[in-house]
């Protein structure tokens, strides 16, 4: 399914007005999810409620994701404290991405994949929430970009931020690799995607 990211992110982009959606980055303000409970909660009960949200969006889950999600973040045993609260701080990334997700267009997230629906999460987040303002969404990047460039780049931004978490448990992204590739491609077309 990753090969394909490229035509569905453009199938997207027909779909989903690009005005409307800027807005929503810039404007929506974060839904309160209980993140207070949530900041209790083990990575046990942290995986299904991630992974019914993306299944509810209408993202098209695989029936072992939960299992394949659990153990992606379940740190290395060698990687001890450090690892396991890393661990769930990936977590924690992926579902504050979801306070910031409840008014984008369903359209985008019914032609993203498991994973990429994941990333996109993790870059929601940080592209909103970030120290760095050379990482956050400002409305003149937005209105440069192409819808599609948007949902590349946010999730190019997922899979950054999870990645720097990532190397203190000990463990790579699932699929990283193909869909930074397919990603990069979209915000950079005379890329060679196959170099």
């Amino acid at each position: 399914m990753h090969d394909n990211l490229i035509e569905r992110l453009n199938d997207v982009s027909e779909k989903v007005d690009k005005d409307n959606l800027v807005d929503i980055l810039l404007n929506s303000k974060p839904t309160n999810i209980s993140h207070e409970r949530l900041d209790q909660k083990s990575r046990d009960e942290l995986v299904p409620y991630i992974t019914e949200y993306i299944s509810r969006s209408g993202v098209e889950v695989e029936t072992d994701f939960q299992k394949k999600l659990y153990f992606t973040f379940n740190p290395k045993k060698e990687k001890g404290v450090d690892g396991k609260k890393a661990g769930k701080n990936v977590l924690y990334t992926i579902i504050d991405g979801l306070k910031y997700a409840d008014n984008i267009p369903s359209e985008i997230f019914e032609d993203l994949n498991q994973w990429e629906a994941v990333y996109f999460l993790a870059g929601l987040n940080h592209s909103r929430t970030s120290d760095f303002i050379g990482d956050r969404y400002t409305k003149t990047k937005l209105n440069a970009w192409s819808t599609q460039e948007i949902i590349a780049r946010t999730i190019l931004k997922g899979v950054d931020k999870l990645n720097k978490i990532q190397d203190r448990i000990g463990k790579t992204l699932p699929h990283r690799a193909d869909i930074e590739k397919a990603a990069n491609y979209v915000v950079n077309p005379q890329m060679d995607m196959f170099g």
